[in-house]
């Protein structure tokens, strides 16, 4: 539960790795047979927790480093790696390609959005919307995002894919200052039906009838 957000980092006096906690919260889980984008993927915690609850998984992660790390994490994991489809892509507001900023040291945190020191890339960036309609997809159940500021971007490429489909939303709310703000009314517009609870570091979203 995400008291451990808290507690953990309390006791432990470090802010860095450990606070991030569970990407779910009371009708947002993830079920078998969802269908599963994670928003930067990264090394692959969450994509390997939702395939191994049986989901198939999109993981969008646009820096190379981390997706040979992704690959190897799925190759630990053979029993259901075959439920990932990994995508070397960022999301965004539009089709493009996009400046990131690696950080020195960590493949935790690089963004297109934030100011930061680093290695610099570019990367190319599809949206939510034109990524299901390439592939054809009748249906998306969980998104799942931690992109480093780009949150909203890709919720404001994901309108149709909300309209359509409400999936469930586990979305990070603290890396620009008015992110709850910002992304809650972008669920609402897409569909005000989604009911919406915000944690520490994250906001929640369901629609009733999906659950």
């Amino acid at each position: 539960m995400e008291i451990g957000d808290i507690l953990i980092p309390a006791l432990f006096q470090r802010y860095g790795y450990v606070d991030e906690g569970p990407y779910e919260w009371g009708d947002v889980r993830i079920a078998r047979d969802d269908v599963v984008f994670d928003c930067g993927a990264n090394l692959g915690v969450f994509t390997v927790l939702a395939a191994y609850r049986g989901a198939e998984v999109f993981a969008f992660e646009p820096i190379p480093e981390a997706r040979t790390i992704l690959r190897e994490t799925l190759k630990l994991n053979p029993a259901f790696a075959d439920r990932v489809h990994v995508i070397p892509c960022a999301l965004g507001d539009e089709e493009k390609t996009a400046e990131f900023t690696i950080l020195e040291d960590t493949l935790v945190g690089s963004s297109m959005v934030l100011p930061q020191t680093g290695r610099k890339m570019r990367v190319p960036v599809t949206t939510v919307d034109a990524f299901v309609e390439a592939e054809g997809l009748d249906a998306v159940n969980f998104i799942k995002a931690d992109i480093e500021g780009a949150e909203r971007q890709m919720l404001a490429g994901a309108g149709d894919t909300l309209r359509n489909y409400t999936p469930k939303i586990a979305i990070c709310t603290y890396h620009l200052a008015d992110d709850p703000l910002v992304i809650a009314n972008l669920l609402r517009n897409a569909d005000p039906r989604y009911q919406l609870i915000s944690r520490w570091k994250k906001m929640y979203g369901v629609v009733p009838s999906k659950r």
